[in-house]
């Protein structure tokens, strides 16, 4: 299982099976989370009208998918604080925040 596999173990070259992705792989509700994926309009099922049935065929809207992606990247930097914005002196005060202050 490619998906439970993480990096390997200095020197050996064999990848580790991490319980936690295991966990996730045997548990997670698979059905509710392609649904999710077609309600978002991330994927666009073309059996059924909900995408539902089995069979038909499934795109990816490149687009929406994209703009998820962004989205995550930008929310995984916004927490890295040294990448976080300043008010400058001449903002202060801006919305309760000091001149200098990091806004959270």
């Amino acid at each position: 299982l490619a998906i439970a596999r993480k990096a390997t173990e200095k020197g050996s070259g064999e990848p580790i099976l991490d319980p936690k992705r295991l966990a996730f792989y045997a548990d997670v509700e698979w059905a509710q989370l392609y649904m999710l994926m077609v309600d978002a309009g991330i994927l666009k099922a073309s059996r059924g009208g909900d995408g539902s049935s089995p069979g038909g065929t499934v795109t990816v809207d490149e687009e929406r998918a994209a703009a998820m992606l962004t989205l995550t990247a930008i929310h995984d930097i916004m927490k890295v604080k040294d990448l976080l914005p300043t008010v400058l002196p001449e903002h202060a005060p801006y919305v309760g925040y000091d001149a200098g202050s990091t806004i959270f």
